[in-house]
């Protein structure tokens, strides 16, 4: 695709339909996502709604550092009604996005719940433990569990966090 000078009779990659560039390793409806967020129908408005559709944008802005994109997919990926708290535990320690990762780590811990089984096994043994770990250090403490905050549950969660 890149070698020039490229002669007259010569078929060029992504010069006709039946000659595509080939983007090795990307889905067409992931780049078909990304282009729906970089180039929207209705600004500022996006036509993604789903974890699903968000998180292959979010894979491609790592893949090929589009950061202002990464940075709107997240942003819609931390609403809650995208993206359950579990999907972006998940999705930050994918990304290793330490930020996010502790802003979902506290909210979970926010709704005073250990994980159930099959958000445990969604977010896989060693996170499920920080968590439960975490909500067990906080309630078994002297301070009143109604006035538990986040910055309670972040001291705690810091503590799992290095033991592990």
């Amino acid at each position: 695709m890149y070698s020039l000078p490229i002669s007259l009779n010569q078929n060029a990659e992504g010069s006709s339909d039946s000659n595509p560039i080939v983007l090795h390793g990307t889905k067409s409806i992931d780049f078909e996502r990304l282009l729906t967020v970089a180039y929207p129908k209705k600004s500022p408005q996006h036509d993604l709604t789903t974890v699903e559709e968000w998180s292959s944008v979010l894979k491609l802005t790592f893949k090929w550092q589009f950061d202002d994109i990464r940075d709107l997919a997240v942003e819609q990926l931390k609403q809650e009604d995208v993206a359950s708290l579990v999907e972006q535990n998940v999705l930050a320690r994918v990304y290793q996005m330490e930020e996010w990762l502790m802003q979902a780590r506290v909210k979970f811990c926010l709704k005073k719940k250990c994980p159930t089984v099959k958000e445990a096994r969604e977010l896989g043994i060693d996170e499920s433990t920080i968590l439960s770990r975490t909500l067990f250090s906080i309630r078994g403490n002297t301070f009143d569990w109604d006035h538990m905050n986040e910055h309670h549950i972040h001291r705690y969660l810091a503590v799992e966090v290095r033991s592990m």
